[in-house]
């Protein structure tokens, strides 16, 4: 077993508490209320783990007494040296207040979150690290806390559930085989569903099938719609007598109809021959009808002969008109041309004389520059000579220009001349324009094919057939008036009376709609019942697994207890198990026990963590005045006892 002894633990402003001890083996820690005895066992207990012998987090590590400043914060710091076997480590962590500026403020305000910082031999750690250092070096974390608080387990672990979890902690791993029931089934849905899982997946199920289904004390949904569905099922003798009598009504009016029918069979030649003659007649009217479509045709097609020349005239007219203006146009643009080319060929020939006279004046230039143009000095005969050359060379270009524009100028004149006499040829030639077709005369023809036009009702044809149809009309027999004013009656008697009966004989298709309806929601049923009870019996078998689970866990479990024993059941008003974790010791509950109980009984539970986890911590007794000098606490681990009285805080061995 491996043994923990806390060697000196070092307090700095701690819950307003400053001090440094040094254990022993076994220790007193006493003094009066409020000198400080509690805090020495909270510092260590957050040390370890971060909260304190009520289970609070980080609860006021800082003295509530003192209004604290960014610049007066102190940190809370606790260290201790632990002799863990052989090895000795040194652990460290601390508290300081959080503080931030707002951005544009020069004050500090508190922050919700604190900082920390952890340590261990010096080396600094994160809260991740120190935690993983704690749980490879002694437990997890909540069964430290189980171990160094002994009231931790009893008192502040409310939730049976979790007692029952942290007990099954200490039972170790139980294997399908140490269970005597068969949950062969149950173990392949452990497969894939934790229990708890199973048990929620199984109470989803199973809600909506007892729903429908019902219980013992209410009725389900599906038995009452089938309740309904049986209550509102059509009487089926009603429908059979329905039938019954639909087929003698039937009979009954057959009767009378074959009785009209020999009162109507005189008539049935007469009829035949009437029917004849209104074919004759619908002959003779549909040959009317043709005879006018072929006479108006006749008149239409004579009518758009003239009508289509007419068009064509007309569209012939359209394009000699476009025609004569385009020629209208292009004589009066030549007309145009003519006068504008004359006024070019006049400026023409005036340049023309221009370049004559111009180049009279260059072949007669001569050169005069013998002397300087600013002193007026005879110049030397090589200058003269170089300027004379300029001068000559100035002289043949002039020369050259004037005669090439003289030459362009003479081909252009040409050119503008011999288009003005083209251009004169069609004008003295005249405008050109095409003579349009008269269709006046059509016109003329058009209007007298029209007025000469003769109804086809007042033709001879028209006449003809209509006097056809009345001779035809006139050969029409008369049908004999027959009374059956008294089979008619009974005819609609007998029909309102098969109405009626055909509604309740009509029934039958509803009637097997709903035994159908009745029998698929039995089908339902019996499906839901057979998958109810199949869950139930997952379900069954779930509690008697969790039963035997927790029999065996406490049945381990109270092996490691000296004094106290653990149930996993309470016994309800009805004799019933209900699933529980209470704990006892000498008969009576943990929680009616009176202070010496509760430190025996949370001094035994600890002990009972300890065995399993192979630990000897550190032993804090609180109340230690409360032990009566039979029930001393004899323990291999250390002891640092809590005892109240008189003195400040003093530590002496036990």
């Amino acid at each position: 077993m491996k043994k923990v002894i806390l060697k000196k633990i070092s307090v700095q402003n701690f819950r307003s508490k400053s001090f440094e001890f040094a254990f022993g083996e076994k220790n007193v820690l006493s003094g009066r209320n409020r000198c400080g005895k509690s805090t020495v066992k909270n510092a260590f207990l957050w040390l370890l783990t971060g909260y304190d012998d009520e289970d609070r987090a980080n609860f006021n590590l800082f003295d509530t007494t003192v209004e604290y400043t960014h610049d007066t914060a102190i940190p809370a710091e606790v260290s201790a040296v632990l002799q863990i076997d052989d090895l000795e480590y040194e652990l460290k962590r601390s508290a300081r207040m959080g503080w931030t500026r707002p951005r544009g403020k020069e004050e500090f305000e508190r922050k919700n979150s604190d900082d920390y910082s952890f340590s261990i031999d010096g080396i600094d750690r994160t809260a991740t690290e120190f935690k993983k250092w704690v749980e490879d070096n002694l437990a997890p974390v909540d069964m430290v806390k189980c171990m160094l608080n002994t009231q931790h387990f009893l008192y502040l672990v409310e939730d049976w559930k979790v007692q029952r979890k942290y007990l099954a902690n200490i039972a170790g791993k139980i294997s399908d085989s140490d269970y005597t029931g068969d949950y062969t089934e149950l173990f392949d849905q452990f497969k894939k569903y934790t229990a708890e899982e199973l048990l929620e997946r199984l109470k989803t199920l199973l809600l909506p099938l007892k729903k429908a289904l019902g219980t013992e004390n209410t009725k389900g949904e599906k038995t009452v719609e089938l309740e309904v569905l049986q209550k509102n099922l059509i009487d089926l003798k009603s429908i059979v007598d329905a039938e019954l009598a639909l087929n003698t009504l039937k009979e009954e009016r057959d009767k009378v109809q074959a009785e009209i029918r020999d009162m109507q069979a005189p008539i049935a030649d007469i009829a035949k021959k009437r029917e004849e003659v209104y074919k004759e007649i619908e002959k003779l009217e549909r040959d009317l009808r043709e005879a006018k479509i072929a006479y108006n045709k006749k008149q239409q097609e004579l009518r758009s002969g003239m009508e289509n020349e007419i068009a064509t005239a007309n569209a012939k007219n359209d394009v000699l008109a476009r025609e004569n203006a385009a020629s209208k146009r292009l004589y009066e643009q030549k007309q145009q041309s003519i006068i504008s080319n004359k006024a070019r060929l006049e400026k023409m020939e005036v340049r023309l004389q221009e370049l004559r006279t111009e180049n009279i004046a260059i072949k007669s230039r001569e050169f005069s520059d013998n002397v300087c143009s600013y002193c007026g000095a005879p110049l030397s005969e090589e200058k003269i000579a170089e300027n004379k050359a300029k001068f000559d060379a100035q002289k043949e270009r002039d020369r050259e220009n004037n005669k090439n524009e003289g030459l362009q100028l003479k081909q252009s004149i040409e050119t503008l001349k011999a288009d003005i006499e083209l251009a004169q040829k069609d004008v003295d030639a005249g405008l050109q324009q095409h003579t349009y077709v008269n269709v006046d005369d059509v016109r003329v023809k058009l209007h007298k094919a029209i007025m000469d036009t003769v109804p086809f009702e007042n033709t001879d044809k028209c006449h003809e057939i209509q006097k056809s149809i009345e001779d035809t009309q006139k050969t029409m027999p008369e049908l004999p008036t027959i009374d059956t004013t008294a089979q008619d009656t009974r005819i609609k008697e007998l029909n309102e009376k098969i109405d009626e009966v055909i509604r309740v004989a009509g029934q039958r298709g509803l009637y097997t709609r709903q035994t159908q309806q009745i029998d698929a929601v039995k089908a339902e049923m019996k499906a839901m019942a057979q998958e109810r009870a199949s869950l139930e019996k997952i379900e069954q078998q779930l509690v008697a697994y969790e039963q035997e689970k927790a029999d065996i866990v406490g049945k381990r479990v109270n092996n490691f207890f000296d004094k106290c024993h653990v149930s996993m059941f309470s016994v309800k008003k009805d004799g019933s198990l209900a699933p529980n974790c209470v704990i006892t010791m000498d008969g009576r509950r943990a929680a009616t026990l009176n202070k010496e109980g509760t430190i025996t009984a949370g001094v035994d539970v600890s002990n009972a963590f300890c065995k399993f986890y192979g630990l000897n911590l550190p032993l804090f007794v609180d109340d230690y005045e409360s032990v009566s000098a039979d029930r001393e606490i004899v323990s291999d681990r250390q002891i640092i006892a809590l005892k109240v009285d008189n003195s400040d805080l003093t530590l002496t061995e036990m």
